[in-house]
């Protein structure tokens, strides 16, 4: 509210307690992003007339599984799910430096009664970034950036096979490929991350 960067709020953590100064960053980024997120649930709810459902939407970025940097498994595989606006959903921020958001999916123009064309979907901006934190801000090298036309899954099928093996791994790629589980399959109703045998009896 007072406009506060990231680096001014784990300032103010590190000399008010005793954190690592990951620990403030870590605090600071995920305190901010879950009032982000309530306001607007809140907005919403108060609008419940014209906002029935809600939407999922992860960051399109790299998924570096081997340290856990960019945009998490659980969050992409989340990624464009709806649900009704009162209906049990995970939670976002999902986990700690979670930058996903829940996104309004307004009442069409025919469910308001109204003779006009429907608009189009956006279309949302990605990025690929090397394997490296921001922490408290600053500047991270853009490897590529673009737009993409729908959700992680589909982003994800038209990245080539070296990053889609480090973003789920040769288990989950091999299950992928073979059409037996698809990219939502990866987690379950509550957002964890199935494991590998989970994935397996799922369609056999």
């Amino acid at each position: 509210l007072q406009g506060e960067g990231y680096a001014k709020l784990t300032g103010r953590l590190l000399s008010d307690f005793e954190l690592t100064k990951r620990e403030a960053t870590t605090l600071a980024r995920t305190y901010v992003q879950t009032a982000n997120v309530q306001a607007q649930e809140a907005v919403y709810a108060a609008n419940a007339d014209i906002v029935p459902r809600v939407k999922w939407c992860a960051t399109l970025e790299n998924i570096y599984s081997s340290t856990g940097r960019g945009t998490c498994l659980r969050c992409a595989a989340l990624d464009g799910k709806e649900w009704e606006l009162s209906a049990k959903r995970p939670n976002a921020p999902l986990h700690p430096r979670c930058r996903c958001v829940i996104l309004p999916v307004t009442a069409t123009y025919k469910e308001l009664g109204l003779d006009l064309p429907e608009l189009e979907a956006a279309a949302r901006p990605y990025t690929k970034r090397p394997d490296k934190n921001i922490d408290t801000g600053g500047k991270r090298t853009i490897l590529e950036v673009g737009q993409h036309q729908g959700d992680y899954a589909t982003w994800f099928e038209k990245q080539p096979k070296s990053f889609q093996l480090e973003a789920v791994g040769p288990k989950r790629f091999e299950l992928l490929r073979s059409g037996r589980v698809e990219f939502a399959d990866l987690v379950d109703a509550s957002g964890n991350l199935r494991t590998l045998d989970q994935l397996s009896a799922l369609r056999t």
